[in-house]
Formats: C-alpha cells, sequence, structure tokens
C-alpha cells in the first residue's frame, strides 16, 4: 500500500481513542475496570472525584482533523457522531468511520478536570494507528478536547492534530 492510497486509513488514524484489543485479548499492562474505579472528573471539582456533572454519559460531537505530516488525503476531515464516556472508556459512534471497529474505542483517566483517552493497535493491513485526545468538561453540557492521531504502514506515515467540541 502507497501512502497517497492512505485516504483509506484516515478515518481509522482521526478517531482512534482506543485500544485495539478484541473482547477476549487481554492488555498485560492495563489494569481492570475495577482497578482504575470511576475515573472521569466531575465538571464541579477539580479533584477527579465524583461523575454527577463530568464527562460520563454520551455526548454528541464533532470531530475535525487536519494533517500535520504526511501525504495523506483529505488534508481536512470533519465527522460528527456520539462520544459516550463511561468511568474508564470512550466510544465513538454513528459517522464516525473507523477500521478495526476497535479504532472508536478509547481508555481514558483523569487527572484534576481533564480526562485523557488513548488507543493504539494494528490497523489489519500491516499498519498501525494510534491517538491520544485530552477533553475537558466546561460545564454540564458542554466540553471540547485536543489531541494528535498517527498512522504508520508500508507507505509511509501520517500525523493529524485533532480538536472535538462535545455538546448534550
Amino acid at each position: 500500500m502507497r501512502c497517497s492510497n492512505a485516504s483509506t486509513w484516515l478515518p481509522l488514524v482521526l478517531l482512534p481513542l482506543a485500544l485495539a484489543c478484541s473482547e477476549d485479548e487481554e492488555r498485560p499492562d492495563a489494569g481492570s475496570a475495577a482497578d482504575a474505579g470511576a475515573i472521569l472528573p466531575d465538571a464541579s471539582t477539580s479533584d477527579g472525584g465524583g461523575t454527577g456533572g463530568g464527562m460520563e454519559g454520551a455526548w454528541s460531537c464533532t470531530k475535525t482533523s487536519n494533517v500535520t505530516s504526511g501525504p495523506c488525503l483529505p488534508a481536512q476531515k470533519i465527522e460528527s457522531g456520539t462520544c459516550t464516556f463511561t468511568a474508564t472508556s470512550m466510544q465513538a459512534s454513528g459517522a464516525f468511520a473507523c477500521s478495526p471497529a476497535t479504532a472508536c474505542t478509547f481508555q481514558c483517566s483523569a487527572v484534576g478536570a481533564a480526562v485523557t483517552c488513548q488507543n493504539s493497535g494494528p490497523d489489519g493491513a500491516g499498519g498501525q494507528y494510534s491517538s491520544t485526545m485530552q477533553f475537558t468538561a466546561t460545564s454540564a453540557s458542554q466540553a471540547t478536547g485536543t489531541g494528535s492521531s498517527t498512522w504508520t504502514g508500508a507507505g509511509g506515515s501520517c500525523q493529524w492534530a485533532v480538536s472535538m467540541t462535545l455538546t448534550r
């Protein structure tokens, strides 16, 4: 595969906010959700405790991705859908194109009012993807996120700057 054909992989790289393990696989370095406890912060506190007004639950989200390096096309992509946060993860659904499907699932942790979500894994065609996003709830009904995504394969590599707007 040549990177000029990487637009096929663009959706995968643009929103891979999750671990690329199937349900029957385990990551040796990942603790269970029970080990992590409720980690998404309450919007009304800065200590990471509570989830009443925080990020947990379903949000309408719009993601804008811009290529920052590499020849991948399109140079900008805008997608909208639903982002659902649990105490330890985020799942993107709706119009988000993720290949493989696990690229739409992220493992999350909180420090203060910031929630960081990450994912990485094989793309199913010999390449690798990874993404990191940091979200902050500005109120019980609005949040923002910024981050980056990378795809590397036989045809080269590409990086994207990603921003998200979330409302509910």
